[in-house]
């Protein structure tokens, strides 16, 4: 009975050590990055059903001061829909060895721009989502960033900390506006 025990426990601390360590020695580089590429094509399912039920919801308080919170959480899963497709164009590029196209990144970026610049056009002036609003500065001037609109992205950060001097935010628009 204690042998049987003692194989049995060998042999499950075999098995937890082979799932704990990946293998990331596949003799095949191209394995990986298919693997990769798969990987960042469920995501990006994911988001995009994300996404969908957020606009439902966004539809069903339209007009209401959680609208505002949930377009800015729209927006942050657009951006991380954008990185994923950044990720799959650079691989892509990679495997076929050819330019990379960003298109649908910035096209998505460009839909978080837009939802932002709702948040900000009907929700700005409303100090009861104040906690909406100086996000939605910042993660629209990242945005314009990425697309290559500096000037609309510097006016965004000057704006943030025009309006709202106070917010944590506005330390995330200054090193923005450093890094120029």
């Amino acid at each position: 009975m204690f042998l049987a025990l003692m194989v049995l426990i060998t042999l499950l601390g075999g098995l937890v050590r082979a799932e704990s360590q990946p293998d990331i020695h596949i003799a095949n580089g191209g394995a990986t990055e298919r693997y990769e590429r798969a990987v960042d094509e469920v995501a990006i399912s994911s988001q995009r059903n994300a996404i969908s039920k957020l606009n439902t919801l966004i539809n069903k308080y339209r007009g209401t001061n959680r609208e505002a919170a949930l377009l800015v959480k729209l927006a942050e899963f657009q951006q991380q829909t954008a990185a994923i497709e950044f990720r799959i164009a650079h691989g892509l590029a990679h495997n076929s060895k050819q330019s990379i196209d960003l298109n649908n990144y910035k096209l998505i970026m460009a839909e978080s721009i837009k939802t932002l610049s709702r948040v900000l056009a009907v929700y700005s002036g409303n100090m009861n989502v104040i906690d909406e609003v100086a996000p939605a500065f910042v993660m629209r001037g990242r945005a314009y960033e990425e697309i290559g609109n500096k000037a609309a992205a510097t006016r965004d950060y000057l704006e943030l900390i025009k309006r709202i001097p106070d917010s944590p935010e506005t330390v995330r628009a200054y090193m923005a506006l450093a890094e120029f």
